[in-house]
């Protein structure tokens, strides 16, 4: 059986780590080598460019829409986390942690996993 490919982007940017659809299917987050880009599920345009700073040897990538869509949690492939305001492009907080997490259905809060097999709940601060 084939499928027929249905879109496809180009865009120029590193290697790509991750993408995932948002809640709604709205937007799609792409975490690559420069970032993570959101793009417009439907048109492909780009809309939001979110820096991700690592080092040569470290590899993050891993990102989650909370499900409101007003943030997105992304890891930075040094063992922190951190939450963005998808409004603005501004860092809203940082925390330890790394991939994998989720957040939690209401969005009040995300699991992540530390180190040696601990799973860490946090609750996520209020407002945008």
């Amino acid at each position: 059986m084939t499928f027929k490919l249905k879109m496809r982007w180009e865009y120029n940017g590193g290697n790509s780590y991750m993408v995932t659809f948002s809640p709604s299917g709205r937007y799609v987050a792409n975490a690559n080598d420069d970032g993570v880009f959101i793009f417009k599920a439907r048109t492909g345009k780009r809309v939001l460019i979110l820096e991700i700073t690592k080092s040569d040897e470290s590899r993050g990538g891993t990102v989650a829409f909370s499900p409101d869509e007003k943030s997105l949690l992304a890891d930075d492939g040094k063992d922190a986390l951190r939450l963005w305001n998808l409004s603005n492009g501004k860092i809203r907080r940082t925390w330890p942690g790394a991939a994998p997490f989720a957040f939690s259905p209401d969005g009040k809060t995300f699991v992540s996993v530390g180190s040696k097999g601990v799973i860490q709940f946090r609750d996520l601060p209020p407002g945008k």
